[in-house]
């Protein structure tokens, strides 16, 4: 059986295990081409907004994994499962033989 936390301490952990392979996959290359974009367009420089230009950046990257996982990861999935895994339990030699 599997605890789960009650309420919106349970609706927060849940989406955070829901996004944190987004946040762990897409942090680097999105960060990187949000530092360059921002350092030769001249907007802000990071360095020296930190860490606001950080808590900032940590809140977008949270949201752009999130919606990757909806819209793009969780779509993908459960289209993968529908074609690769069988609909009916696949019946085994040991379990014919017994019946």
């Amino acid at each position: 059986a599997r605890a789960e936390a009650p309420g919106r301490l349970g609706a927060a952990f849940r989406w955070l295990g829901l996004t944190s392979y987004a946040v762990y996959t897409l942090h680097a290359p999105t960060g990187l081409l949000v530092y360059q974009v921002l350092k030769r367009t001249g907007i802000i420089d990071v360095w020296y907004t930190a860490p606001w230009s950080g808590l900032v950046f940590l809140v977008f990257i949270a949201l752009f994994a999130w919606g990757v996982d909806r819209v793009y990861d969780q779509p993908v999935r459960r289209w993968l499962t529908a074609r690769l895994l069988p609909a009916r339990p696949v019946k085994l030699a040991a379990d014919a033989s017994t019946g």
